[in-house]
């Protein structure tokens, strides 16, 4: 060996090599401070994936209030669409003789009114639609 080479390690701690070499020191970390960093990236993740199966549960719900209102609105369309057809064929079948279908819709409605009316509930008053018919 012809060469021998001193250094002062307390001045090459505070001075990083010009040759882009890493110390060997430097490059691995203390193995006390690893665990510790690993048991923190796992609690990061999981908070992490915590959060996203709120979000993914939250989405969820959230189309399934879509999917039912948009399948209300369908019902409540389809219930317009049958009204609608009824109240034509009675319409057509009260017009041969020569009544009002007006007036039998509105005696239909108050049949079923009156059907919910008498079901038993405590504290019900009920009010009765009279027309007087000149004699």
């Amino acid at each position: 060996m012809s060469r021998v080479e001193l250094k002062d390690i307390k001045s090459a701690a505070r001075h990083p090599r010009r040759d882009g070499k890493a110390d060997a020191r430097r490059a691995r970390p203390p193995r006390r401070h690893s665990h510790r960093r690993s048991r923190e990236a796992v609690a990061h993740a999981a908070v992490g994936g915590h959060s996203q199966s709120e979000i993914n549960q939250a989405e969820g719900q959230k189309q399934a209030r879509i999917l039912a209102a948009e399948a209300e609105a369908n019902a409540r369309l389809k219930v317009a669409e049958a009204e609608a057809q009824a109240i034509e064929r009675i319409t057509a079948a009260i017009k041969g003789t020569g009544g009002d279908p007006a007036r039998y819709l509105i005696a239909i409605r108050y049949i079923e009114a009156l059907k919910d009316m008498s079901q038993p509930q405590s504290n019900k008053v009920v009010y009765m639609p009279y027309e007087r018919r000149p004699c």
